[in-house]
């Protein structure tokens, strides 16, 4: 719902099943009804605009980051995302957790896991002799099993 030429409220439900199988279903395929993506949109800017709530991401053309269109059910996450769009390059931060699917009670929505932070910021430069190139920071935290994973990484597709 489009509340204003610079602010939106969206939201997405999912009802994730399978069947006709011999075998029990894989966790990915299946999840009972979920609020798939609840998010704000503002944009402060002509450049600049700022999500809240529960989104997907997809960056790297799904290669680095991606919903998982290929599966039944998809991959969200819960947090903030910024993003600044210039004339031939994208600036995007964010700060999330992942969603989990709560399998032990299916009346239960599916909540964020705060134990994991989710955070990074990707550039994409498409006006350059190189053709598009994209440089990005990401950050993984598990505060349960004390490990932090960082990447840095610039290539030109």
């Amino acid at each position: 719902m489009r509340v204003s030429d610079n602010f939106r409220i969206f939201g997405e439900y999912l009802y994730a099943d399978s069947g006709g199988e011999f075998f029990n279903n894989r966790p990915i395929e299946e999840n009972r009804g979920e609020i798939q993506n609840l998010f704000l949109d503002t944009r402060l800017t002509d450049g600049l605009s700022v999500r809240l709530g529960r989104q997907e991401l997809l960056f790297g053309a799904q290669r680095l980051i991606s919903p998982l269109d290929w599966a039944n059910t998809r991959r969200t996450f819960q947090g903030a995302r910024g993003t600044y769009q210039g004339d031939s390059w994208t600036l995007d931060g964010f700060f999330v957790n992942p969603v989990v699917r709560n399998a032990a009670n299916e009346s239960k929505i599916d909540d964020a896991n705060e134990d994991v932070d989710f955070y990074g910021v990707y550039a994409s430069n498409s006006g350059t002799a190189l053709g598009t190139v994209d440089t990005y920071y990401l950050g993984l935290s598990n505060q349960v099993l004390d490990f932090d994973y960082h990447t840095i990484v610039c290539r030109s597709a």
